[in-house]
């Protein structure tokens, strides 16, 4: 889908920096912020970046990985898809 048409997805300016930070801070640093570092990177409240997370979630705009209580593992959010690239890259590329 294009930008644009996820720009209109999204319902909220917190949204919409959630998930560019998650994207900008997985290609600085090749794998995913805590929630912590999100609220860090957005200047949110843990509260809301929690619950625009699991908005996002449920759009399908991000993947979280779950423990086996459902609760979100540290460094498990991703954009759909990125986990697969990144492994991918990490096997072909070491440094």
């Amino acid at each position: 889908q294009d930008s644009e048409t996820l720009r209109k997805k999204m319902k909220t300016d917190k949204q919409r920096r959630i998930y560019n930070g998650v994207i900008d801070f997985i290609a600085e640093n090749g794998h995913s912020p805590t929630h912590t570092e999100i609220t860090e990177m957005t200047g949110l409240r843990e509260s809301t970046v929690n619950y625009c997370v699991q908005i996002l979630e449920e759009m399908g705009e991000l993947d979280v990985i779950r423990d086996e209580e459902g609760k979100s593992v540290s460094r498990g959010t991703y954009i759909p898809g990125m986990r697969d690239i990144l492994k991918r890259y990490a096997k072909t590329v070491r440094l």
